[in-house]
């Protein structure tokens, strides 16, 4: 592998720097924002590229992959939003990778703010691990173990997902709500009580999950409240791959967490990738 350094870059014909080789790099037919944002961090990680280094200005990235403006703007969005990327404007400006947010672990397209000590951020790291890699067993044995009570419950859950869209508070109120419906929609007294101690351990440690910094709140709740309303309705049907794939973009499989392997368990991100594969 290569490692494009802030001092290792080349230069074009009219003096600016360039970035790394994109050769092999292909964006496919389907792919719209969060694939283009995908095959950025991917490069990120295949080439082990250090915080600063310079991946291109946004006209020589449009031009490697072949997309719009419009939606490299957009797949930058995402990238910022994960903390992965700066967007500095201007004659010196460009695309580089960002120093990663120390402050706060990222998953799930939220920000986990830290509160503890360092000891406090690992084990909050595990807590999430689990918690998250536990979600496609939790919607698979809910789907199978649903009672009328159960269903009933989770419809008037989905009903308030709908109506916290614009208050974050509200909506991370209602996500709470709605993964502990779900939980105990399992029926299933080990099950609960694993995924209850990782969630104690991660509230430990986290001052809960946030909004991506500078994410736009109307955009990122309604976003967010699709997903959640899309992985109920597939349990309430009993449709456990619906669920399933959905769960890739509520978060299971997403590249965020690259900026916390330091406190996220190696076969947790092995899972991730994983998981990426086979729903991709």
């Amino acid at each position: 592998m290569t490692q494009e350094g802030v001092g290792h870059t080349m230069a074009d014909k009219g003096g600016r720097p360039r970035g790394p080789d994109w050769a092999g790099i292909v964006v496919d037919d389907r792919s719209k924002v969060e694939r283009v944002a995908d095959a950025l961090a991917a490069k990120i990680e295949s080439d082990s590229m250090a915080p600063g280094s310079f991946l291109g200005t946004k006209t020589q990235l449009r031009q490697q992959l072949s997309v719009s403006p419009a939606t490299l703007d957009m797949a930058l969005r995402v990238l910022v939003d994960r903390g992965l990327v700066t967007v500095r404007p201007g004659v010196k400006g460009g695309v580089r990778v960002a120093e990663p947010d120390t402050s706060a672990l990222h998953l799930g397209r939220a920000r986990w703010r830290l509160t503890g000590s360092e000891v406090d951020a690992e084990r909050a790291g595990q807590g999430l691990a689990i918690y998250f890699a536990l979600q496609p067993l939790i919607v698979a044995t809910a789907a199978h173990a649903l009672t009328d009570v159960d269903h009933t419950k989770l419809t008037d859950i989905r009903d308030q997902l709908h109506a916290s869209v614009g208050d974050p508070q509200a909506y991370f109120t209602v996500h709470r709500t709605v993964h502990d419906a779900l939980l105990e929609a399992t029926h299933d007294e080990v099950l609960i009580s694993t995924v209850q101690t990782a969630t104690a351990v991660a509230d430990a440690g986290t001052g809960g999950p946030e909004p991506p910094q500078g994410e736009d709140v109307a955009a990122y709740t309604a976003e967010r409240v699709a997903v959640h309303v899309d992985i109920v309705e597939a349990v309430l049907r009993g449709d456990v791959r619906a669920a399933w794939l959905r769960l890739r973009d509520h978060g299971v499989t997403q590249h965020d967490i690259a900026a916390d392997s330091a406190l996220l368990p190696q076969g947790f991100l092995d899972l991730q990738r994983f998981w990426r594969e086979v729903t991709g």
